[in-house]
């Protein structure tokens, strides 16, 4: 059975005692795991006993002395004869200034500095096996492009931290490199607060600020193809039964992916209008009533007839905090990036093309278009409801929107045949 202890040596001994760490690994037959415990108690106090005395080991390393120690506990535990330090061999340290001293620090490879940082973030249970998990993948860019045996004392903002920068701009998206250079600075914080390194050139970079871009929308060949590639994947797997749906209410509607998620039937006033909110929102003013398309009334009509009132219009069987950002991933993720490597489009391009259909032929009602396409969901409540003296302009917006020269084939007999238990 293999017996291992570490522990890091606190900073302010490092300098006395000439390590970083405590280290200890026995392989022995006789051992047993749950002894493992007592072992590791023992080494604890033994070390805080050399730390309260300030005691040097001249003749004896750091890690002899553990090793003593650990004789003295296997002899206590096993009831052997025990065994003694010599004292003789343990000098008390009187002149700390004149002991060992790192007038230069010495080098720390990569991987242990990250393997150093890994182990501290999952002390105490303080960090969930995902977040962890996703500290390694990032940190793995690290390795990829300084390689695992970097050292870091010599590594230096202007010729190396700024290349990575550059590498990752043209390998990963803005979002990833900011997540990835925010997890690097992180590291390097930790090695300058454990004394390993001086100075963290990460923070050099300073902010880390992008411009996110303004998305573009959909041509009428690109809606097409995906509302056809969004019918076909749900006969392959069973999460992508929804996709077609969530699409056309999209490409028809222009909402946003927070507000279609947030649907459930009971916000369906009846086939022909229903209500989308933001659920994370402080104020009742984002709550708006729209038209349903021509295309998709009758569908609706179905699933108010069909479904239950509480369930979700889209992905019922995702609940929780992390509903969102499930289907987000697979619409966008899995499914617009399987087919489009164009970073300037992505879900949010549907409320593009939206607007763009109503301006091009309702260009009248320019300010109505403006508020209903708006992100400011505080804008116009006044002009959303049934009542409301803008309501037939809505429906008229809405009711505009197609992607024909070829029209998209209402595809509801299809959906009901397929669905019908």
């Amino acid at each position: 059975m293999k017996f291992k202890f570490r522990k890091r040596v606190d900073i302010k001994l490092q300098k006395v005692l000439g390590v970083k760490e405590f280290v200890l690994s026995i392989n022995e037959d006789s051992l047993k795991e749950e002894d493992f415990g007592f072992f590791k108690s023992y080494l604890n106090k033994s070390i805080e006993k050399l730390k309260k005395n300030l005691k040097l080991i001249e003749q004896y390393s750091v890690n002899d002395y553990l090793r003593v120690q650990f004789d003295n506990a296997y002899c206590k535990l096993y009831d052997i004869e025990p065994l003694e330090i010599n004292e003789i061999t343990l000098k008390l340290a009187t002149n700390v200034k004149n002991r060992v001293k790192i007038e230069e620090k010495k080098g720390i490879l990569l991987k242990e500095g990250i393997n150093l940082f890994l182990e501290e973030l999952t002390l105490n249970g303080g960090i969930r096996e995902k977040t962890f998990k996703n500290y390694k993948s990032r940190l793995k860019h690290l390795s990829d492009f300084f390689s695992e045996d970097k050292d870091l004392t010599t590594l230096r903002y202007k010729k190396e931290v700024k290349e990575f920068n550059k590498y990752l701009s043209d390998k990963v998206t803005n979002g990833t490199r900011k997540n990835i250079l925010t997890f690097a600075k992180s590291l390097f914080n930790f090695l300058v607060k454990e004394d390993y390194l001086e100075n963290n050139e990460f923070l050099k970079l300073g902010k880390i600020r992008y411009n996110k871009g303004t998305k573009r929308a959909f041509t009428d060949k690109e809606v097409n193809f995906l509302l056809e590639k969004a019918s076909q994947a749900k006969k392959f797997k069973k999460y992508n039964k929804d996709l077609d749906l969530i699409f056309r209410f999209a490409a028809y509607t222009g909402a946003r992916i927070e507000e279609l998620v947030n649907i459930r039937l009971k916000d369906f006033i009846d086939e022909t209008a229903f209500t989308i909110t933001l659920e994370d929102t402080s104020t009742k003013k984002h709550k708006r009533v729209l038209p349903v398309h021509k295309n998709l009334i009758e569908e609706v009509k179905f699933l108010l007839n069909t479904k239950n009132r509480e369930d979700y219009l889209f992905y019922n069987n995702h609940q929780g905090t992390t509903r969102l950002n499930t289907i987000s991933k697979n619409v966008n993720g899995y499914f617009i990036r399987k087919y489009f490597t164009d970073r300037d489009i992505s879900f949010h391009s549907f409320k593009h093309s939206v607007r763009i259909k109503m301006q091009i032929k309702h260009p009248e009602l320019e300010k109505l278009i403006s508020i209903l396409t708006s992100h400011d969901t505080g804008l116009g409540f006044g002009h959303y409801g049934k009542n409301s003296s803008d309501w037939e302009k809505l429906v008229l917006l809405i009711n505009c929107i197609d992607y024909n020269e070829n029209e998209v084939v209402n595809k509801f007999e299809k959906y009901k045949l397929e669905n019908v238990s």
